[in-house]
């Protein structure tokens, strides 16, 4: 089983606590939400000298907003920003979430099983990592919790050589 991946129904990584921290931080310049040191935090980081002009520049693509700009989340929860906290907790939760429907589909919540993490949110470690984990064993209690350490393509080219060994194996070259 795999899930699309296409950001439907599951969660983005990087991106969706990028985004999460835009919104809190538009909301609370429209006064519609808390305070959050993460405008200070992104204003500095994108050289904007308010939240107007950051808006306004990444609204008409003059500002390169991206990933890059996720270790934010864990800088502010660190300095105790209850706002980074909640967006950040999300996002682990959701993940997590994700780790425990997968198992449940597969009949595994009660298994001992390998869980491997890839990509920069969870390369980070913190407090994203902590959350995950505790939120995975949540779920499922045997999940040992481990680091891709190839590149995530190695994972196709093992398929491959085994679709390939398979095939030899069925199919034996001619006069052998």
């Amino acid at each position: 089983f795999r899930t699309m991946a296409v950001g439907w129904g599951e969660p983005s990584g990087s991106w969706t606590m990028v985004s999460d921290s835009l919104h809190a931080i538009a909301a609370h310049h429209h006064r519609t939400g808390p305070a959050t040191s993460l405008t200070e935090l992104y204003l500095r980081a994108l050289g904007y000298p308010s939240v107007i002009d950051m808006f306004e520049a990444i609204t008409r693509g003059r500002s390169k907003v991206g990933n890059h700009l996720a270790p934010l989340l864990d800088r502010a929860v660190s300095a105790g920003d209850e706002v980074a906290d909640a967006i950040l907790t999300r996002a682990a939760d959701r993940h997590a979430d994700m780790v425990g429907g997968v198992a449940t589909r597969l009949q595994m919540l009660d298994d001992d099983f390998q869980l491997v993490t890839s990509g920069g949110v969870h390369a980070s470690g913190g407090a994203f990592a902590d959350r995950f984990a505790a939120r995975v064993h949540h779920h499922c209690a045997g999940a040992m919790i481990t680091p891709l350490v190839v590149r995530p393509a190695m994972g196709a080219v093992l398929l491959a050589l085994d679709l390939v060994d398979d095939r030899l194996r069925i199919e034996p070259l001619a006069g052998g």
